[in-house]
């Protein structure tokens, strides 16, 4: 049950972000990157895979796709 309802949040996310270029877990590391950097430190992929749970290859992969559309 919770499962549907997680899929169903992140297929409605995605399609809101759809307009930025954005997919969800792309905003969601955005986002988390702007909270734990909000001292003014700088943040490592290391550090966002860890707090957002994400393996350190995707967030490599996410951050060179990310780059890639600026």
């Amino acid at each position: 049950m919770i499962w549907r309802v997680m899929h169903r949040y992140v297929r409605a996310a995605d399609r809101a972000l759809t307009g930025l270029g954005l997919t969800h877990l792309q905003f969601q590391t955005l986002a988390l990157a702007a909270w734990l950097g909000r001292s003014g430190a700088p943040v490592t992929q290391v550090e966002l895979a860890r707090a957002g749970d994400i393996a350190p290859m995707q967030v490599s992969h996410m951050m060179k796709t990310l780059e890639a559309k600026d």
